[in-house]
């Protein structure tokens, strides 16, 4: 049985936090894992580099290509104005896209999450963590009673 990410690796959850708020609130939305990387500015504790760490959490991250994002983010629409930094109205984004679509492409992006959402996120890490350690240590109910059988199997051939 493969061990989850959560459990295999002590640190994850600390890379999973950092990568959420950042990835969260930065006013780009999907980047190359390398400018990632620049923004969180550390490699992962509990992985080799970001790009395998992002894989292995597909219940946060989403690839498109060599761009990763956040899945929460991926579902906004694409309205907000990186140099501005305020929401457009679906109109105001589709003049801009009609008016000018090499600047909408660099210069919009799906909007930043608000502090709760970001906080939501982080929340349902921590739950997900909490639940694979829980179910790790329900797994080892086996071993106290294998142990106990052994145990009783060894006094018997002992006594013989």
């Amino acid at each position: 049985m493969a061990r989850s990410p959560y459990i295999k690796y002590p640190s994850r959850l600390a890379d999973l936090i950092a990568a959420i708020q950042v990835m969260g609130t930065y006013r780009y939305a999907n980047r190359r894992v390398a400018k990632w990387e620049g923004r969180l500015g550390r490699k992962p504790v509990s992985a080799p580099d970001w790009k395998t760490l992002f894989l292995q959490h597909p219940e946060f991250f989403t690839f498109q290509d060599e761009n990763v994002s956040l899945v929460w983010r991926r579902s906004h629409e694409r309205n907000y104005d990186t140099h501005e930094h305020r929401t457009l109205s679906r109109d105001e984004a589709m003049a801009m896209a009609v008016n000018d679509p090499e600047t909408t492409e660099i210069q919009l992006s799906r909007p930043p999450l608000e502090t709760t959402e970001v906080a939501k996120l982080i929340d349902v890490a921590i739950s997900v963590h909490e639940r694979e350690i829980n179910h790790q240590q329900e797994r080892r109910w086996w071993l106290t009673a294998v142990l106990g059988i052994l145990a009783l199997l060894v006094s018997i051939v002992v006594r013989h």
